[in-house]
């Protein structure tokens, strides 16, 4: 073996070798297909007529009161409650060991800034987005910009990448994936103290005047229909790539801190989307982290992926490292169809994700359910019921605000590479197989924080 050949290399070269030869399974088309001239349009999964997932019943409107970020600041059963007396517990610890001068390795000084800095447009930006934007017709228009549906969906999509989106598709509003009840951002104006007041900008007035938790507690939640016109039945859906090398770093300040900052950038996408389709003549509605609906069925129905083990959205370029945000309008749009990975197949081959869990919050068992099982879920589509609440306690108790192994381990999480996607679209038939290979192979193996910021800056380029 040539000294020049990494293990990594070597084993990388002989599992796809293993995996080319599992090509041969495949039936002929396909198989001439993913060795011929078509390689490439091989790889781009099916377009298929329904969304890949099962509906079972009636599908419940989730009240995002309910979600566990949400719960935080009105639940006082909660270790996570913000205003309890383990509200944040980890940050402040975090800064206690920096003070003292032991910072744990990912959590020091520098790290901490990063995370803080990259958390700040998240909460202005969503005060911002929050709301139904009306038209604003650039002066001397009088008239909304008109055209055909699909070139109304290609120039949304031009722009939304031009704003930065990593991916984009367009669906038809599914009205069950609307909040029945928005907790809106005008909670997040609380007179939390100490660290959470300067990490989020409250200290320099960002947000506005600071709400106390009696008057948080009494304010009405918005009804979602009574909000939303119906008129408004179309939904431009974006992903923001989150790094791949950011996340090779769980758990530590330099994974968070990118969750961070790919939550403040997808309010700089949707913000200027929405304000762009403002000066077309139509209304908008921006969601991202906070909105009037759920993101990932609405992903799912746009062709951008479709839901894992791990409750998160698998991308066929970028797997499970996207965040992800839209505008919801009334302008004419073509749809897209969704697409079929098959990667319920392949998770119930694999429970990586449950298995690295550090709160166990993901189930490892096959028993998909529609029913709504915790407080965080709601009832109609089959799927693993993930507990959102033992997620963020763990998250609040032990790393900050975010814990990225669920997104780490899972075999989808790849660069996106020819050699991955191949993988990735192989993953049905290769099942447990892929998860053996993935492990031999060391994907798994977190990276020390150092080398991250050791990285050269003038090389450094993580999101193509």
């Amino acid at each position: 073996m040539s000294k020049k050949l990494s293990r990594r290399s070597f084993l990388k070269s002989t599992a796809l070798t293993g995996a080319l030869t599992s090509i041969l399974t495949l039936t002929p088309g396909a198989r001439e297909k993913l060795i011929g001239d078509g390689a490439a349009s091989a790889l781009e999964y099916p377009r298929v007529d329904k969304p890949p997932y099962e509906i079972e019943g009636e599908v419940g409107r989730f009240d995002n009161r309910n979600n566990a970020h949400s719960r935080g600041y009105w639940d006082e059963s909660q270790s996570f409650y913000m205003f309890g007396p383990q509200g944040m517990t980890a940050l402040h610890d975090t800064v206690k060991n920096i003070a003292s001068g032991t910072p744990k390795p990912g959590f020091d000084h520098r790290d901490l800034s990063l995370f803080m800095s990259s958390a700040l447009m998240f909460k202005v930006g969503s005060f911002a987005a929050s709301h139904l934007w009306e038209p604003e017709l650039p002066p001397g228009l009088t008239k909304p910009y008109t055209t055909t549906p699909e070139e109304a969906a290609q120039t949304v999509k031009m722009a939304a990448k031009h704003f930065g989106a990593s991916v984009v598709g367009t669906c038809k509003l599914n009205r069950d994936w609307l909040y029945s009840h928005r907790y809106h951002v005008e909670n997040w104006k609380t007179d939390a103290k100490d660290l959470f007041t300067k990490v989020f900008g409250l200290e320099k007035g960002l947000l506005g005047p600071v709400m106390t938790p009696e008057e948080r507690k009494k304010l009405q939640m918005p009804n979602v229909d009574d909000e939303l016109p119906q008129e408004m039945n179309n939904v431009i859906v974006c992903g923001i790539e989150m790094d791949y090398e950011a996340y090779q770093r769980t758990l530590s300040c330099v994974e968070v801190a990118e969750t961070y900052r790919a939550y403040s950038f997808d309010k700089f996408l949707i913000m200027h989307l929405a304000l762009f389709i403002n000066y077309m003549g139509y209304r908008a509605w921006p969601f991202g982290s906070y909105g009037p609906g759920l993101g990932i069925p609405m992903a799912v129905d746009a062709g951008l992926g479709e839901m894992g083990r791990n409750g998160l959205l698998i991308n066929p370029d970028f797997g499970p490292r996207l965040r992800i945000c839209g505008v919801i309008t009334d302008m004419p749009i073509q749809p897209d169809k969704p697409i079929d990975m098959g990667v319920t197949k392949f998770c119930e081959t694999c429970a990586v994700c449950a298995d690295n869990c550090p709160s166990g919050s993901i189930p490892k068992d096959n028993n998909r359910t529609a029913e709504a099982v915790y407080s965080t879920t709601n009832s109609g589509v089959k799927k693993w019921p993930i507990d959102a609440c033992k997620c963020k306690a763990y998250w609040d108790d032990h790393n900050i605000s975010a814990c990225g192994n669920c997104v780490h381990y899972c075999p989808y999480n790849k660069p996106s590479t020819a050699m991955h996607k191949l993988a990735a679209h192989l993953a049905p038939t290769l099942g447990s197989t892929l998860v053996k290979m993935e492990k031999m192979l060391g994907y798994s193996e977190p990276k020390d924080v150092a080398s991250w910021w050791a990285q050269d800056p003038n090389k450094f380029f993580p999101r193509k």
